[in-house]
């Protein structure tokens, strides 16, 4: 699993996600909040030399901590992200 990473972090409007890995294919993005509820999230990916930049936008999303999972290749990673 590779290490992704986000800043900045807690953010109140957006925030990027960094994946290393300028191949990866197939992304799936989830929100869920801590009860386990999915939310609609809004972002948007862009190519980079060094990997993939996922900008991720608060939207709807009120103030609190939920968790973003991101799933390519053979990869699931789960990161926290924090709302002001």
């Amino acid at each position: 699993m590779q290490q992704l990473h986000i800043f900045p972090n807690p953010f109140n409007i957006s925030s990027d996600i960094e994946i290393p890995n300028p191949t990866c294919e197939n992304l799936i993005i989830n929100c869920y909040d801590l009860f386990g509820k999915a939310w609609k999230i809004n972002y948007f990916i862009s190519n980079t030399n060094e990997g993939k930049d996922i900008k991720i936008f608060k939207g709807d999303l009120s103030k609190g901590m939920y968790v973003i999972r991101i799933t390519y290749e053979n990869n699931i990673n789960n990161i926290k992200i924090i709302i002001n």
